[in-house]
């Protein structure tokens, strides 16, 4: 009996890149890290984005003021998503204001 080859799934960088930018989806490059440099900083922003809405959410439970920041908040992280989500789909590689700056100490293999 032959043995099965096993084949790893690989996923287009672009869509990689893009799924960075949608909430959840940014935790995609954890399971699948991505092999090229741009893919990689797509990926590192997205992470930054997500782990933002997180602490946003966080912040959503306090009730009136917490509620009030997180709806300005939420709505300030969906604008960054959707320029980061142009970046990629227009291939440029810059950093989105306010969380860009934190993307390098993110560490992806």
């Amino acid at each position: 009996m032959a043995k099965k080859k096993i084949s790893k799934v690989e996923i287009d960088p672009m869509i990689m890149s893009l799924f960075s930018y949608v909430s959840f989806l940014a935790l995609l490059p954890l399971i699948w890290p991505p092999k090229d440099a741009t893919t990689k900083f797509h990926a590192k922003q997205g992470l930054a984005l997500f782990i933002a809405e997180v602490l946003t959410a966080i912040i959503g439970l306090v009730p009136l003021l917490g509620w009030f920041i997180a709806a300005i908040l939420s709505w300030l992280w969906v604008g960054l998503s959707i320029y980061g989500i142009f970046n990629v789909l227009v291939g440029r590689k810059r950093r989105i204001p306010i969380v860009g700056e934190f993307v390098d100490k993110i560490k992806i293999t």
